[in-house]
């Protein structure tokens, strides 16, 4: 158990540490390229993209990390990727509708910021937004049946390496400006679900045949909204 536990922790280190100095470095990168206009129209688009992600799966995140935990472990992974399912599905209703909004909304939240500038920039952040929350959904439920590699290199290490290899491939390639960055970003988190699916699929796919100790299934809609 303590040798687990020290491998585990030692994972997540590396995965945390590795994950911010590839985004410390594509931040200098953007910082250097871009003009101090563009620079700060990036930063307040990547802070919209945060606190929506937040406000739109913290439900959803809360009751996968809780009830995963406890359904995987008490020998109920059938049951653990319906739940996960489920999160799925309502973070699938809610990201579009989000991303609908902030895209009709546009002028009025450009203008709430004081810079009518973002607004046309508006349509990334509203497409960033379902996807880094299906992100950390995915990455939540590797964290709750115990999967540490997986959780630490699908949030923290492989975005941002993505995110560096397509800043770099823009600045010698194409040139780089504000729109290219937020389509490399976009790109990037596009890589890494279709990544992350295909490590779901390989944990989960004899989770369907799995024999259930308890049929009990927690109320997902309940827990989502008051979690």
């Amino acid at each position: 158990m303590k040798k687990r536990l020290a491998k585990e922790g030692l994972v997540t280190f590396i995965g945390g540490v590795s994950g911010a100095f590839l985004r410390f470095f594509s931040e200098v990168i953007v910082a250097r390229t871009l003009s101090v206009t563009e620079f700060g129209i990036y930063g307040l688009l990547m802070n919209i993209v945060a606190v929506v992600v937040h406000i739109l799966s913290s439900g959803p995140r809360a009751v996968v990390q809780r009830f995963g935990a406890i359904l995987y472990h008490t020998n109920n992974q059938r049951s653990c990727r319906k739940l996960f399912v489920r999160a799925l599905l309502f973070l699938s209703v809610l990201g579009p509708l989000s991303a609908a909004g902030m895209i009709l909304s546009a002028r009025q939240l450009a203008t709430l910021l004081g810079n009518p500038d973002i607004a046309e920039y508006i349509v990334y952040a509203a497409l960033a937004t379902p996807m880094m929350s299906t992100l950390y959904l995915l990455a939540d439920l590797f964290r709750a049946i115990g999967a540490v590699k997986y959780f630490n290199v699908i949030q923290e290490v492989i975005p941002a390496s993505l995110y560096v290899v397509a800043v770099l491939s823009i600045y010698f390639w194409v040139g780089i400006s504000l729109t290219t960055i937020l389509m490399a970003y976009l790109a990037s988190l596009l890589a890494t679900l279709l990544i992350g699916a295909r490590w779901y699929w390989m944990v989960t796919r004899g989770w369907v045949e799995a024999k259930e100790s308890v049929p009990e299934f927690p109320d997902f809609l309940n827990h989502a909204i008051f979690s």
